[in-house]
């Protein structure tokens, strides 16, 4: 999964008018949490219920 993110997100920053990613992880969902922090999203912390990541293009 560390790979298929990395993919997207090459391939989403590849289109014209895309500066940042958003995701959005269950509080509980470790792993889907790893994973966005391996492929350098930024934690922006809790919402209302899941956690918030950004990547922005470099």
């Amino acid at each position: 999964m560390i790979e298929a993110v990395n993919t997207i997100s090459q391939w989403a920053f590849e289109q014209e008018n895309v500066k940042s990613i958003i995701a959005q992880t269950d509080p509980s969902n470790i792993a889907s949490q790893k994973i966005l922090e391996n492929n350098n999203f930024l934690n922006l912390g809790l919402g209302d219920e899941y956690l918030n990541w950004k990547l922005s293009k470099k």
